[in-house]
């Protein structure tokens, strides 16, 4: 259960930042922005408030890297995917050895 909550806290905060790149697409203030800003912000907030329960669960040292990473790694994914934007070798390389790092703090 508390690894499902981990879960979706991270993706609450991936969510939000892919919300938030999807605000560069449309004219500040607009009806569609402003309901796309109120998504990020709701996001933002249960990616917070979860982040705040999940330090009762586990080791500060552990769940903190590992949620940050995680963020990382799918924030990395997610542009390439959902706004086709470029994704160098190093940044490749920079997945790979999040994922190592994951590994390694879980073990």
């Amino acid at each position: 259960m508390k690894y499902l909550i981990l879960l979706l806290g991270i993706s609450f905060a991936v969510i939000a930042q892919i919300l938030l790149k999807s605000l560069s697409l449309y004219t500040a203030y607009e009806r569609k922005w402003l309901y796309i800003m109120a998504a990020s912000i709701v996001s933002y907030g249960l990616a917070f408030l979860t982040q705040i329960y999940l330090y009762k669960l586990f080791q500060l040292h552990r769940i903190s890297p590992i949620m940050a990473i995680s963020i990382m790694i799918l924030v990395v994914i997610s542009s390439f995917f959902v706004f086709n934007e470029h994704i160098q070798l190093k940044q490749i390389l920079g997945v790979v050895l999040g994922v190592i790092s994951i590994y390694l703090i879980l073990t």
